[in-house]
C-alpha cells in the first residue's frame, strides 16, 4: 500500500498549489471547492471561461449570448467569494488556521493583514460549526461512562464601560472515558443551576450512562434527572482527586478543560460573543488527527449545502 500524502506546505509548493495560479484553481475545482461550469444567471446560457486582467484571479466567466454578454467571478456561488484575498493566499491562510498557527506568525508569514486573518478565521469556524450539526449527536450509552463538569472561560468582570458587572462565562461538558466523543455548552446566565445543568445533560447524554462529577451540589439529583437511569459516581475533591478505593478521578475532563483553554489563549484575547464558534472550532478539530485538519476543513466546506460546486472532477 502506498504511503498516504502528508498534505503539508512543502507538498502544497511541490505540486504548485501555493505558487501557481492556474495549479491553485485546478486544485480548488478538483477538490469541488470552485465551479468547472457556471450558467448565466441572466439567461441560463452555459458560460465559458475566459482570461482577463481585471480580476486577481485571472480568469471570469463570460456568457456569450450576444443580447446578454453577462460576466462572473470564478468564485461564485464559492465559499472563496467572502474574500477579496487571492485564492493563494486564502489557501496558505486556510493550512496555517488547520495547523492553529498563531494569527501574529500568519501575519508575518503569508503578509495578510490581522483583520483578514481574523475574518478568514471567523468563516472557517462558522463551517465548524455547519459540520458538527450533521455529525454530532448525543455521547455515552447503558455501557459507556463519562466524566462532566464546569468551567469558567471567562470571568467576572468587576463593571463595563456602562459600569454595569459583567458576569462569568461557564461552560458545561462531558468526555467519554472510552471513545473521546466529548460535548460542550455556554451554561446560561443565570448559572450552574441544577436545573440548567440538568437540560445541557439530557441534550446530550443517552439514557443509562455513567457520569462521574465532582460533588458540586448541583448535581446531587443527577440519578433522578429525567428518568434517563443515569448511575451517578461522585469524587469529592475536598478529600483527594483519586478516589483511594475505587480509583475514579475526573482528570480525562479536566485535560479536556485544558485543550479547549488553549486554543482560545492561541487567541490572545476571544470576545465573549465568539467563545460558541470557538468551541465548535474545539469539538470538530477533535473529530480528526492534527495533521489532517487541513483538507478535513476543505472537505467540510465542498460539503456545505451552501457552497456546492457539483461533483467531484
Amino acid at each position: 500500500m502506498a504511503n498516504p500524502i502528508k498534505m503539508n506546505m512543502r507538498y502544497l509548493a511541490r505540486m504548485g498549489i501555493i505558487t501557481d495560479l492556474d495549479k491553485c484553481i485546478a486544485f480548488l475545482r478538483k477538490h469541488r471547492l470552485l465551479a468547472s461550469r457556471m450558467d448565466c444567471q441572466g439567461c441560463g446560457s452555459i458560460m465559458t471561461e475566459e482570461r482577463t486582467s481585471s480580476t486577481a484571479d485571472g480568469l471570469r466567466w463570460r456568457c456569450h449570448d450576444s443580447k446578454c454578454r453577462t460576466t462572473a467571478t470564478i468564485r461564485k456561488n464559492s465559499f472563496f467569494e467572502k474574500s477579496n484575498l487571492g485564492l493563494i493566499q486564502l489557501v496558505i491562510l486556510t493550512y496555517y488556521w488547520a495547523s492553529r498557527t498563531p494569527q501574529r506568525r500568519i501575519s508575518f508569514e503569508a503578509e495578510i493583514s490581522k483583520r483578514a486573518i481574523v475574518d478568514w478565521a471567523n468563516f472557517l469556524r462558522e463551517i465548524c460549526s455547519a459540520d458538527l450539526i450533521d455529525r454530532k449527536g448525543p455521547i455515552g450509552g447503558p455501557n459507556s461512562e463519562i466524566a462532566a463538569d464546569e468551567s469558567v472561560v471567562a470571568r467576572r468582570k468587576a463593571g463595563n464601560r456602562q459600569g454595569r458587572p459583567v458576569k462569568a462565562v461557564w461552560i458545561y461538558g462531558a468526555v467519554d472515558l472510552v471513545s473521546k466523543e466529548a460535548f460542550v455548552e455556554l451554561v446560561p446566565e443565570s448559572g450552574r443551576t441544577t436545573e440548567n445543568l440538568k437540560e445541557i445533560t439530557l441534550r446530550n447524554v443517552r439514557a443509562g450512562t455513567t457520569i462521574r462529577t465532582d460533588a458540586f451540589s448541583s448535581y446531587r439529583s443527577l440519578s433522578d434527572w429525567g428518568g434517563m437511569g443515569y448511575k451517578h459516581r461522585v469524587i469529592n475533591h475536598s478529600l483527594h482527586y483519586v478516589d483511594p478505593v475505587t480509583l475514579f478521578h475526573t482528570n480525562d475532563i479536566e485535560s479536556f478543560w485544558r485543550q479547549a483553554k488553549e486554543l482560545l489563549k492561541l487567541q490572545n484575547g476571544v470576545s465573549r460573543r465568539l467563545i460558541p464558534s470557538y468551541l465548535d472550532q474545539f469539538l470538530w478539530s477533535r473529530m480528526y488527527p492534527k495533521e489532517d485538519h487541513f483538507m478535513r476543513i476543505l472537505e467540510a466546506i465542498a460539503a456545505n449545502p451552501k457552497y456546492y460546486m457539483g461533483s467531484e472532477v
